[in-house]
C-alpha cells in the first residue's frame, strides 16, 4: 500500500510541479512514547483508551526516525530523502530571531 500512495504522490508532485520530499507523520520522538501520545489523543476527543477505537493508530511507527531509517523507507524515491535533507538544512540556518514584529498600520 505504501508503494502505490508513493507512486500516486510522485504523480501529483510531478503534476503539480513541485518536488517530492520523504516525512513521516512524526508524533513522538521515540516508539515508547506512544503510549503517551494515546493518552493525550484520548483527551482530546474525550475518550478512554478502552473506546478509543480508530482515532488512535494502529502502530508505533510515528517516531522520529534516523536518516538511515528514511533513506530505507523511501529506498525506490532517492530524490525525496535528497529534498529533505535541502530543507532541513535551510531549516537549521533559520533562527527566530530573524522575525520582527511589524505593527499592521491602523485605518482610521
Amino acid at each position: 500500500h505504501d508503494e502505490v500512495r508513493m507512486q500516486q504522490l510522485d504523480a501529483l508532485a510531478n503534476h503539480a510541479g513541485v518536488p517530492l520530499a520523504a516525512t513521516n507523520d512524526v508524533h513522538y520522538h521515540v516508539p515508547h512514547r506512544r503510549a503517551l501520545q494515546d493518552v493525550m489523543t484520548c483527551i482530546r476527543h474525550g475518550c478512554t483508551i478502552h473506546n478509543a477505537g480508530l482515532r488512535l493508530p494502529a502502530n508505533a511507527e510515528r517516531y522520529l526516525k534516523s536518516p538511515s531509517d528514511m533513506a530505507c523507507l523511501f529506498a525506490s524515491h532517492p530524490r525525496a530523502v535528497e529534498r529533505t535533507v535541502e530543507i532541513a538544512q535551510r531549516a537549521a540556518a533559520f533562527s527566530l530571531d530573524e522575525l520582527r514584529y511589524e505593527y499592521p498600520d491602523e485605518v482610521v
